[in-house]
């Protein structure tokens, strides 16, 4: 998965809406709604729950988002050090 496509699950975290988290990536419910389904699937896990209008992540989606978080960083980083 390319890291560009990692984006809607962190940004469905932070803002705890779909609603929100649609217009700060300019994408439909949607791409946005399948690819947490898909991501979900693929780990055979839960990783958000509704509470009251809002979503939040559950534990093993917390794990998750911290461990992307620093692999994100980990390959940033790479890429700083490697010439172009």
């Amino acid at each position: 998965m390319a890291l560009d496509h990692s984006k809607p699950s962190p940004t469905v975290a932070q803002l705890r809406s779909l609603k929100q988290a649609r217009n700060s990536l300019s994408l439909g419910y949607l791409p946005i709604s399948r690819f947490i389904r898909r991501l979900a699937r693929e780990l055979e896990t839960r990783l958000f729950e509704g509470l009251g209008g809002k979503i939040c992540l559950t534990e093993k989606g917390e794990r998750l988002l911290q461990a992307a978080a620093e692999l994100v960083d980990k390959v940033r980083a790479c890429k700083k050090k490697t010439p172009s």
